[in-house]
């Protein structure tokens, strides 16, 4: 098919005039059911990285760079048929143990898919979604309290997973990685398909999906079996409390509304997996179960926006751990509990707020006659929003203390048994 210099001219200059600009992206609009919003979202920061790697070579980094790039898309065909797109770049400083390096990836498709929204109760998505079973998960990288991740192990590498040692990558105690599945920079957004509604105006909101097993281990094939999630939450609109609703083309959700709204969610999620164990080093497959339950709360008094999260999470036969001579099956667990203070008066340019987290995380292991891989850390952050999440400073520190069996490993590998990172943050979305 042949396209003339002008009809493509004419295309262009259309889709020129044609766009609205809102407060985060711009608009393609066709007619009143078509259209696009598209934009650009990029993540910025320096890092000072704690000593990791055998002491006493090891040393501190510095490190500057962009660590998210996002080209995103969402709009719909007509009011039945809505799409959506983030096209993601991530660089990050990356350990391999000995020495400090930077990777990056290509621009890639991070997460996306076509919506159907028959009616508010019950709508259909498929694409590369976000497994829907814990809190953390659901929230959009440009709308979380603090930039650092919660509930993994600073001791991976966000790249290649080298260095963990509660995952296990550091003294082999694991046979399966268990802090991967609540991760969306690995295995936390697959590829899938989900029924979700709000039910009551939103006072219940819904999703179960059927997704990928694309967790690689050894013994394991890639998508040799399905794994299947549910997330159920609760928001009591009678006491003026507005849903979250996951009636949108992705489904994604934020850490904090900035005082727009009022929001009280209660939330539980299921999660099941099976991986196949063809190794038999416990004598079996392993039948992954997930529970959930969390609670965000937030709601503006005067200038004033307080933000309250709790969260527990329980995965039942995990992972494979070494004891000994023998292979056991463990479980894991973890909790946190966040929240931010926010002033909604313009203090320079921005509103000032400050937030803070907790959270303790516990494997089953053994190592050097301990019991358990467990550590804790408390983060801290100041924030500021200049024009809300769309264009945010942040300064912030991540304190991480191994206790117990992850304690021993790492001191036998004469590694430090406690970290502390500092960052500078930016971040921009149109």
């Amino acid at each position: 098919m042949k396209f003339n210099k002008w009809k493509i001219l004419g295309i262009a200059g259309a889709l020129v005039l044609g766009y609205a600009v809102s407060s985060q992206a711009a608009e393609i609009k066709v007619d009143e059911d078509t259209f696009a919003d598209f934009g650009l979202g990029i993540q910025a920061m320096y890092k000072y990285l704690d000593e990791r790697g055998v002491q006493p070579t090891a040393y501190n980094a510095n490190w500057f760079g962009v660590t998210l790039t996002r080209v995103y898309f969402d709009g719909q065909i007509n009011k039945y048929v809505q799409f959506y797109a983030d096209i993601d770049a991530i660089h990050h400083p990356s350990f391999n143990g000995t020495e400090w390096r930077t990777v990056s990836s290509d621009f890639d498709l991070r997460e996306g898919g076509v919506n159907l929204a028959f009616i508010p109760e019950f709508q259909i998505r498929i694409g590369e979604l976000r497994i829907p079973f814990t809190r953390y998960q659901m929230v959009d990288e440009f709308a979380r309290l603090m930039p650092t991740g919660a509930l993994q192990d600073p001791q991976i590498d966000p790249i290649t997973g080298i260095g963990g040692v509660l995952d296990g990558q550091l003294t082999l105690t694991t046979y399966y990685e268990p802090l991967r599945l609540i991760d969306p920079e690995r295995d936390g957004i697959t590829g899938g398909i989900e029924v979700h509604g709000d039910l009551l105006d939103g006072m219940f909101r819904y999703t179960a999906g059927i997704f990928n097993e694309d967790n690689v281990v050894a013994g394991d094939d890639r998508y040799n079996s399905l794994a299947y999630a549910v997330r159920v939450e609760f928001t009591p609109t009678m006491m003026g409390f507005s849903p979250e609703s996951t009636n949108t083309p992705s489904g994604k959700i934020a850490d904090t509304y900035l005082g727009k709204k009022d929001v009280f969610t209660i939330g539980a999620g299921y999660y099941y997996e099976r991986i196949e164990d063809d190794n038999l080093l416990a004598n079996e497959d392993l039948r992954i179960k997930g529970y959930t339950i969390d609670a965000m709360f937030e709601k503006k008094y005067g200038t004033v926006v307080p933000n309250v999260q709790v969260g527990y999470v329980y995965l039942d036969d995990s992972h494979v751990y070494q004891s000994g001579s023998t292979w056991k099956v463990g479980d894991t667990y973890m909790w946190y509990i966040q929240g931010q203070l926010l002033s909604d008066t313009v203090v320079g340019i921005g509103k000032p707020a400050i937030a803070a987290r907790y959270e303790y995380k516990e494997i089953d292991g053994t190592f050097g006659g301990q019991r358990d891989l467990s550590a804790y850390t408390y983060s801290v952050a100041l924030n500021y929003y200049i024009k809300g999440k769309a264009a945010q400073v942040s300064a912030g520190l991540d304190y991480t203390r191994y206790d117990d069996a992850a304690e021993a490993a790492l001191d036998q590998n004469n590694y430090d048994e406690s970290l502390t990172d500092l960052y500078l943050f930016v971040q921009t979305k149109f």
